[in-house]
């Protein structure tokens, strides 16, 4: 609750008029009435323009707080409808995170699809100079995210920020395993043997080894446990392929980058 002065010499009062942006003036009505009770306010028919008629001291106090409100009106119904509506809600979740960023904490948004949630969180990301993690809920997002949406916020804010993208090992080909695959050449089924010839096709072109690039193989394709590593089986700097190892580069450009591009799982 926002502390507001009480009482005061008649004389020192007048009406004031407070544009209201973000959030509704009816709305705003009883939360000035409820921190002044002493104070005499009304809001204009178009729900634009808060009438506050109180001392100076009071005007002082209830401007900041009408200022405060509008920073952060998560608990208030936002104005605007329909697509206004989700224009506004985009813009506010921008001004929220990039204050979080700034001044520290933690924030909590949610917002339904369509919202423009990513730019709200992409724009103050690049624009902070700090390092940031970006993590989705799905592998489908991280790579929209990344190869999408990132670029396009990146070259329209024109900022030379670094953008890398990071996967658990299991999405990258793993160059021992999939030698030791080509040279065993034992295969429980003739599609195992064609997803091979895929994914040797594919190490020979890609530059980044994500097999979620790969066209023509399935995430759940037989293969996979065959020509991806895992923490067990994997041979570290002691491997032969480790210079060239898909894993390894990505974690290095991780470190390197400014933002970074995670999933949960």
């Amino acid at each position: 609750m926002v502390e507001i002065a009480k009482g005061g010499d008649q004389n020192d009062f007048s009406m004031q008029v407070y544009p209201v942006l973000h959030v509704s003036a009816d709305e705003l009505v009883p939360v000035i009435e409820e921190m002044v009770p002493t104070a005499q306010v009304r809001s204009a028919d178009d729900d634009k323009r808060l009438f506050v008629f109180a001392s100076a001291t009071q005007q002082e106090q209830i401007r900041k707080a009408i200022e405060n409100l509008e920073k952060k009106p998560a608990s208030l119904q936002p104005v605007l409808k329909t697509d206004d509506l989700q224009r506004a809600s985009a813009e506010q979740v921008r001004e929220l995170i990039e204050e979080t960023i700034r001044d520290g904490g933690e924030l909590v948004v949610e917002a339904g699809t369509g919202t423009g949630k990513t730019f709200a969180y992409l724009v103050p990301a690049l624009q902070s100079g700090q390092r940031v993690i970006i993590s989705t809920g799905t592998k489908a997002l991280q790579d929209q995210l990344f190869h999408r949406d990132s670029p396009r916020v990146h070259r329209a804010l024109g900022i030379p920020a670094k953008i890398a993208l990071l996967k658990g090992r299991a999405n990258y080909v793993c160059w021992y395993r999939l030698d030791k695959a080509k040279r065993e050449g034992q295969f429980p089924t003739r599609a195992m043997l064609a997803e091979l010839n895929v994914v040797l096709d594919f190490a020979t072109t890609t530059r980044s080894g994500d097999l979620g690039e790969c066209d023509g193989l399935s995430e759940d394709a037989a293969i996979l446990p065959r020509v991806t590593s895992t923490s067990e089986n994997c041979l570290g700097s002691e491997c032969a392929f480790f210079n060239d190892c898909f894993v390894v580069k990505a974690r290095r450009a991780a470190q390197e980058a400014d933002v970074v591009v995670v999933n949960h799982h």
